[in-house]
């Protein structure tokens, strides 16, 4: 048996795993660069570059990365029920979605509601089980189990915890 003369296509999961190794490291390189421009910008310039230009620029890049396929998606064969979903995802899921989130944040704290974040893979879960049927192994329920755990952990001990040092600390005012 001889070698084939070109190599073989990548799969669907190689491709999928080379652009997740792509993002996680574009995630790593993005703390570096904050590091640096934090040290040469104002504070003021500073969060004016990493709250609007750095997404602004990641937005066009996904645009010119989607316009040919956003160009020969059938955007008029989509029914009215399309067009909402599409307008749900885009402001209700995204915009006021951030919008209570900002809320949350000011009346529990950071603190407080960032181990709720762990709760979104769950959740997604769930869509997908009632949604498409999804099924659940071993291995993901004990994740799941595993990430209530650890949310409830966050969530309550540390409450608690905070608790008991109100408390001490009262009893040495007195």
């Amino acid at each position: 048996m001889s070698a084939p003369d070109h190599p073989p296509e990548p799969s669907h999961q190689q491709l999928a795993l080379l652009a997740g190794l792509a993002v996680v490291a574009v995630w790593g390189a993005n703390f570096g660069v904050q590091k640096a421009l934090f040290g040469l910008l104002s504070p003021g310039a500073f969060l004016f570059a990493r709250y609007l230009m750095m997404p602004l620029a990641g937005a066009l890049l996904l645009l010119l990365a989607g316009l040919p396929a956003a160009l020969a998606a059938p955007w008029g064969a989509m029914g009215a029920w399309h067009w909402f979903l599409l307008l749900w995802a885009s402001l209700v899921s995204a915009f006021l979605g951030w919008l209570v989130w900002g809320w949350v944040n000011e009346v529990r704290g950071v603190a407080r509601t960032a181990p709720l974040q762990y709760l979104m893979p769950l959740a997604a879960g769930l869509v997908a089980w009632w949604a498409t049927g999804e099924r659940f192994t071993a291995l993901k329920l004990g994740g799941a189990a595993l990430t209530l755990a650890g949310v409830a952990w966050a969530q309550y001990a540390v409450a608690g915890r905070r608790q008991a040092d109100a408390v001490d600390s009262q009893a040495q005012i007195d």
